[in-house]
């Protein structure tokens, strides 16, 4: 058996699709990723890109990364106890 997520260290959630996707709404989502986050077991890195069609012209993206018991081995031996900070996404294409 392998230690690998079907999702990468760092993997997009848009809140949005949550309905569609799981089947939950979009609150539902968002209390449960912040719980998640509360209890050390999540953190996020916002990610800001252009986006000419926005009314600001940028656009962000928030990247999750599972921590504690469900990180995976890689990011377990990097973070000790998981208390660092996320590392830099790079820019999606």
């Amino acid at each position: 058996m392998t230690d690998r997520l079907s999702l990468g260290d760092h993997f997009l959630l848009p809140q949005d699709h949550a309905a569609a996707w799981y089947g939950i709404s979009r609150d539902t989502i968002g209390r449960g990723l912040r719980g998640l986050e509360a209890h050390g077991l999540l953190e996020h890195v916002e990610w800001h890109k252009r986006a000419p069609r926005a009314p600001s012209g940028v656009t962000s993206e928030r990247y999750y990364a599972l921590l504690g018991p469900f990180a995976s081995r890689l990011r377990r031996s990097r973070r000790p106890g998981g208390k660092q900070a996320a590392e830099a996404v790079p820019s999606p294409a």
